[in-house]
């Protein structure tokens, strides 16, 4: 199983960044992503720039596609239904696909979709891209942790990590794939929440008692939840 086309599905700040690289790596013709009709016709002669550098993207109507190697769905959680029911035409029997999503439950949609078979785990981790329009805007890259649950996957996990190795993408093989989606839902949910509430970065966040005991009270709350999945936390 060797991965050489791929496909992106959602033009956010990551689905851009890693279609980016990936592309400067392998070739612009091998890397596409892919979006239903209404967005390809919207978005197919836009100018992007990637840190004020003019970038083309290769754009495919998802019902004009082949099935592909490997698929990093990157959507926002909100239109993953869709985006999955979408890119059916892209997925053949040994597509490999990826969720870059934040949470616990992207995979799980994923494989009660297409079977899990090449369901590949992934915690995306320390990048900075933000888009603004057309713009993406990005210091670095980060990394991506990723892992499987079941024997069966692993020669999917194999061909991910021959991939990522080839294109020079820094991943983290994690043996406990759970333990670190959890770990970083917990975060997730203790920053983003809380700066939402008070309007409030992350540093006066940690600057305030009252602020940072909201925060620890809602990280607490989730690992008491990933407790009753079997998923042990420490302080």
């Amino acid at each position: 199983m060797r991965i050489q086309t791929v496909g992106i599905v959602g033009m956010g700040a990551l689905g851009l960044m890693y279609g980016d690289h990936i592309q400067s790596k392998i070739g612009k013709e091998y890397v596409s992503f892919i979006m239903d009709t209404a967005r390809y016709e919207k978005y197919k002669d836009a100018a992007y720039t990637v840190n004020g550098i003019p970038t083309e993207f290769q754009m495919i109507d998802a019902k004009d596609s082949k099935p592909l190697d490997f698929i990093i769905v990157a959507t926002k959680y909100n239109g993953l239904a869709d985006a999955l029911d979408m890119m059916k035409p892209a997925v053949g029997e040994h597509t490999i696909i990826i969720s870059v999503l934040n949470g616990i439950s992207s995979e799980e949609m994923i494989a009660e979709k297409y079977g899990d078979k090449n369901l590949v785990y992934c915690v995306a981790l320390g990048m900075d891209a933000m888009r603004e329009g057309t713009d993406l805007i990005f210091s670095g890259k980060g990394k991506v942790q990723i892992g499987v649950l079941k024997k069966e996957q692993k020669p999917a996990l194999e061909a991910v990590k021959e991939f990522l190795d080839s294109v020079s993408l820094i991943y983290e093989e994690k043996e406990d794939i759970r333990h670190a989606l959890w770990g970083k839902l917990i975060m997730n949910v203790g920053i983003n929440q809380t700066c939402t509430v008070y309007e409030a970065c992350y540093r006066e966040v940690l600057e305030s008692k009252e602020r940072f005991q909201k925060l620890s009270d809602a990280m607490h709350e989730v690992m008491a939840v990933a407790e009753k999945e079997g998923i042990h936390f420490t302080e």
